[in-house]
């Protein structure tokens, strides 16, 4: 690096203009504008990549739209859209790997350094043009697409990402790449759901400057890939709009390097111990590293906290026990490589921060420089140890050659100051010994460096037999905690949902493209008008419908439901309907839903979702637009849709007394009962082993009915559940199709049988 500095300096010229007229010393110039940035960034790297490409003429010339229409016509490739298509997935499964990676061959950081075209930059500007535009929405929509080629087109046509959903309200943090903002979404009643943080990066304006888009997608993939990790910052989506990237991601309480700057100094047992099962902590997060990932910027401010259930702020600022009152999760791979091998864990760039770059990574520029890999991590955690316990950095930087010669010359790496600040401890100083090696060959795993600090905290509890019982509850304790969040509502949550007006009127947001089909989950598949040509093509017998009669010339089962016009008919209507699609999925049939009103499926989907996985609308929403990336829901149907969040509809037989409606498998068939069921008479048949006469149908069994459900809706149970009623109880059978088959007539014959039996 010490000559890459003197390289970049060399090469920027003679000399520049004071204020004064007068001409200064370039060196002197460049130098000073070094250590500004070096102490507003710590990334001594990215400053040097930044100024080398200053000076390079990055103009790139634009192309009107009219222009490029008319160069657009003399193109054969554009003439048939199918060939464009196919050409475009060519190229795309050249650039991305089948794990979902940037194939190095074709895309790399710096391109124009290696002779190579900027791929993602020509790509981005090509998917944006309006022209082609329905060709990227063609591409996305493409079953069995690598996932990492739909995360890439996200990334390179800004129809993907709505940004008008939220709204700015101030910067938190500015890092080496771009802003971090907190945001609100534009509509539900959740606050503490509705506040987001948006990282946004500034998009390369030349094909010569530096691929911003190539690390972005490598973030991008890891949060992807685990978001649902409780050790990864979650990701809630992303994309590209109006000349920045915006990663959208939960706003947690603070970072742990914010933390352990506010902690009021003490030296007590328990807060070394707190300590101590902090960094534990970190070492289990960082178990997520195994899965072929190297972070490269491992420090206290990249890992984020956020409070136990139950547990206060100020519990979390002043902490009086040694047990950590919040969870821990690791941010910001900016800098992260993901790897297939060995050979792929190896790299010759500069990432992360100065302070905690390991010997081999500032010997690179140097002669007989080598490759790093994954042991820039295992140092970085040494060196977060001694961050985290005095609050100060292990190699902070006030002289750039005092640093070098000290990580890479110097006898001791730990002076007799750090060991001072350490407490003289000789477990901690014999453990940073063994981490923080020059050599990376002798550096542990961090499964071995978990293990190894294991041992050093059975040390400290030998040493401190009084807190030997707390230290044994510190598992249990911890477990206890987190149990809380499934028996515990803060009372400050519960105020701050509003309640919701149902009589609101529902304003419309149609599909682009209401003729497009996507598939939701298995055999479920939605969108805007009727497709008989795709659901003749997948063999689809059963249609929800929304508005009036369907328009087919198809055999099919069909459920009509009328449009809503207000929150309170789609929740009422929502409501009923929702458990006839938990059949569909649970029986594996097919069904597609569709409507005149393109925004009802998608809808129904998002409340559906939110009762599946437990989650908010706004979840729910991304959820459904990473299948369909521009259905647009008005900010009315998804206040709307709170509703479910604060009511989740309970299972059939969860005893809630206000469930009354029930249906048959095909949902054409509604039960209407004044009661609940009765779980005490829920039984399941037994007929085939033990003989009809242990069946609630003693006529013929179940086997009848069973082989007649498989016939007609492909539901291969192998026995019936059956259940009791009073006659009382029943206050009707609504056929909702008028339509009585065979089959919704022999479900009436068997509910009737029932009715008799156990009355």
């Amino acid at each position: 690096m010490v000559p890459a500095i003197r390289k970049s300096i060399d090469n920027s010229g003679t000399g520049t203009s004071s204020a004064s007229g007068s001409t200064t010393n370039s060196s002197t110039g460049l130098l000073t504008q070094v250590e500004q940035k070096f102490k507003e960034t710590g990334k001594l790297h990215l400053i040097l990549d930044t100024m080398m490409f200053e000076k390079t003429n990055t103009e790139v010339v634009k192309v009107d739209e009219h222009s490029y229409e008319n160069m657009r016509k003399t193109r054969r490739i554009y003439v048939n859209s199918d060939v464009h298509k196919e050409i475009l997935m060519l190229l795309f499964n050249l650039i991305v790997m089948e794990n979902g990676v940037l194939d190095p061959l074709y895309t790399d950081q710096f391109p124009d350094l290696k002779g190579m075209k900027d791929a993602l930059f020509i790509l981005s500007c090509h998917l944006d043009r309006s022209s082609n535009r329905e060709i990227a929405k063609q591409l996305f929509c493409q079953e069995s697409l690598n996932p990492g080629i739909q995360e890439l087109l996200r990334l390179l046509s800004q129809q993907f990402f709505d940004m008008s959903k939220y709204s700015i309200i101030k910067v938190i943090g500015e890092g080496a790449y771009g802003v971090c903002s907190e945001a609100l979404v534009k509509y539900g009643s959740d606050v503490t759901l509705n506040k987001v943080v948006i990282k946004q990066i500034k998009i390369s304006e030349s094909p010569k400057a530096r691929s911003v888009l190539h690390d972005i997608f490598n973030e991008i993939l890891i949060l992807e890939r685990h978001c649902r990790d409780e050790r990864v910052s979650h990701l809630f989506e992303y994309g590209y709009n109006e000349g920045f990237y915006n990663i959208v991601m939960y706003q947690y309480s603070a970072s742990l390097g914010s933390w352990r700057r506010n902690l009021q100094p003490s030296t007590s047992n328990t807060r070394i111990h707190l300590l101590l099962n902090i960094y534990k902590e970190v070492l289990r997060v960082c178990q997520v590293l195994n899965q072929r990932i190297i972070h490269f910027d491992i420090k206290c401010e990249n890992f984020l906290i956020e409070p136990l259930p139950g547990v206060s702020l100020e519990t979390v600022n002043n902490p009086q026990t040694e047990i950590p009152p919040f969870k821990l999760c690791l941010a910001d791979f900016g800098e992260a490589c993901v790897y297939r091998n060995d050979k792929e864990a190896n790299t010759t760039r500069h990432r992360g921060t100065e302070s905690i770059k390991p010997p081999e990574m500032l010997k690179m520029d140097l002669a007989g420089g080598m490759p790093v890999n994954a042991s820039c991590d295992i140092w970085a955690l040494g060196c977060l140890l001694y961050e985290l316990y005095t609050s100060k950095m292990l190699f902070a930087i006030a002289d750039v050659g005092e640093f070098y010669f000290r990580v890479l010359k110097s006898e001791e790496l730990l002076t007799e100051e750090n060991k001072e600040l350490l407490g003289n401890n000789e477990y901690l100083i014999g453990f940073l010994e063994f981490v923080l090696n020059r050599d990376p060959t002798k550096r542990p795993q961090i499964s071995t460096l978990a293990q190894r600090f294991d041992e050093v905290i059975e040390k400290f509890k030998k040493d401190n037999k009084k807190d030997l019982l707390k230290a044994k509850k510190w598992e249990k304790n911890r477990k206890m905690l987190e149990r809380k969040q499934y028996e515990e509502i803060e009372e400050e949550n519960i105020q701050s949902k509003k309640d919701i007006d149902i009589k609101r009127g529902i304003e419309v947001v149609d599909f682009e493209e209401s003729k497009q089909v996507f598939k939701y989950f298995n055999n479920v598949l939605f969108g805007g008008e009727m497709n008989d040509e795709e659901v003749y093509k997948r063999g689809i017998k059963y249609v929800m419908h929304f508005g009036e009669e369907l328009p087919t010339s198809l055999s099919l089962t069909a459920m009509n439901y009328p449009i809503p016009k207000t929150i309170e008919e789609m929740i009422k209507l929502f409501s009923r309907i929702i458990e006839v699609l938990r059949e569909f999925v649970v029986s594996k049939r097919a069904v597609y839903i569709c409507g005149d009103k393109g925004y009802m499926p998608a809808a129904l989907l998002v409340g559906f979702t939110m009762q599946k996985h437990y989650l908010s609308e706004y979840e729910s929403y991304l959820y459904i637009q990473k299948v369909c990336p521009y259905v647009r829901l008005h900010e009315s149907v998804l206040s709307g849709l709170k509703y479910f969040e604060k009511n989740p509809i309970p299972s059939i037989f969860s005893g809630n007394d206000k469930l009354r409606h029930f249906h048959c498998l095909c949902g054409i068939v509604d039960i209407v009962l004044t009661q609940p069921i009765d779980e005490e008479l829920v039984r399941n048949c037994r007929c085939e082993a033990d003989g009809k006469e242990c069946c609630p149908n003693r006529h013929n069994g179940c086997r009848i009915f069973l082989e007649t459900m498989k016939e007609k809706s492909s539901y291969d149970a192998i026995f019936m559940k059956w259940v009791g009623v009073k006659q009382k109880n029943v206050v009707g059978m609504k056929n909702l199709l008028n339509v009585m088959n065979v089959f919704v007539y022999s479900f009436f014959l068997y509910f009737i049988c029932l009715i008799k039996i156990f009355t």
